[in-house]
């Protein structure tokens, strides 16, 4: 299958070497035992317990904790539906976080029957992200519905193309979105391009279907690919897929495409995980330019173009590589 993804993260390597630790990769939380145990209690009590009571204010944040679960480790039996259905409903005296904790949950799952139940509220919601995960889950559904939600969209928010979340779904969902996917420009100039500016890079490249994995290279200053004892390319294989599947511009979404400042190396806190070390990465707007930009492409004022200028000329009008630095943009 073609990969027609990338994602590029760039810093002297050396200095994320030299930071990583040593701590040892065991967290008591992962054994078989411990898992299982762990799983009957989000099941028992933190989901049938929970969505079996009513949804009102009183058990909001409970609702909350279970559609956490319900995403992290895709539960799904009758009373999870049950608990859409209830939630959903009330929608209208619900906060915030509980809409976008039960959409997210909802996207984990994908299940088709609550369909109406949102398209029924899509015209009443008033927050732009969560309008746009209630959009993007009923588009899944059923495509035809774009232009209609848009419409919808431009009526409540006019000016909708100056919003990074809402003009990031309205571009996904264009007739060229597609098309300008498709068209990745050639990989060997973006080597070429970062052998020329010394700077040592890992590639991360993805299928358009994240349920299969990618796979990551690591090109040294001096352009050459690191090789094991035995001369074979080191490719690490990779998945970059969340677990709501949502798109880059939602919380807690996939990976997006482009451009990420490596800062160093770090260690999960996530007990589920264990202590794993891992690249600590930096999109755009997530610090101050001068964290993330090298001093020579250093401008704020014209931040998208300082962003393009570290790609060569050939892939400055690949839109796709531009996620990153919208998903930054959309917080």
């Amino acid at each position: 299958m073609m990969y027609r993804w990338l994602l590029m993260s760039f810093m002297l390597m050396s200095e994320v070497l030299t930071a990583q630790t040593a701590s040892p990769l065991f967290s008591g939380v992962t054994l078989k035992k411990a898992r299982q145990t762990s799983r009957d209690w989000l099941e028992q009590r933190t989901i049938r317990e929970t969505f079996s009571m009513p949804f009102n204010a009183e058990n909001e944040s409970r609702y909350q904790s279970a559609f956490w679960a319900v995403s992290q480790f895709h539960f799904d039996f009758p009373e999870v539906m049950e608990g859409f259905r209830k939630t959903i409903e009330g929608f209208r005296t619900a906060g915030l976080e509980t809409r976008r904790s039960c959409l997210e949950a909802v996207h984990a799952l994908n299940p088709g029957h609550i369909q109406p139940l949102l398209w029924e509220w899509l015209p009443r919601e008033t927050n732009p992200k969560v309008f746009a995960m209630t959009a993007i889950f009923l588009c899944r559904q059923r495509p035809g519905l774009a232009e209609e939600i848009q419409q919808i969209m431009a009526r409540r928010w006019p000016d909708y193309s100056n919003h990074p979340i809402l003009s990031a779904f309205a571009e996904q969902h264009s007739a060229s979105a597609t098309q300008s996917a498709s068209e990745l420009p050639s990989t060997t100039s973006l080597f070429q391009h970062q052998k020329a500016s010394a700077t040592r890079n890992v590639y991360s490249f993805q299928r358009s279907d994240r349920n299969q994995p990618g796979m990551a290279i690591i090109q040294g200053g001096d352009g050459r690919f690191m090789r094991d004892s035995t001369g074979q390319l080191i490719v690490i294989t990779q998945l970059a897929r969340s677990g709501s599947d949502l798109p880059f511009y939602i919380t807690n979404g996939n990976t997006p495409q482009g451009i990420f400042r490596i800062l160093g190396m770090g260690v999960s806190r996530n007990l589920y995980i264990g202590p794993t070390p891992n690249l600590q990465l930096l999109m755009p707007f997530e610090g101050n330019w001068s964290e993330y930009l090298l001093p020579e492409y250093l401008d704020s004022t014209h931040p998208e173009q300082s962003y393009l200028s570290l790609l060569p000329e050939n892939w400055r009008s690949y839109r796709p590589i531009l996620e990153a630095f919208k998903a930054g943009k959309a917080g």
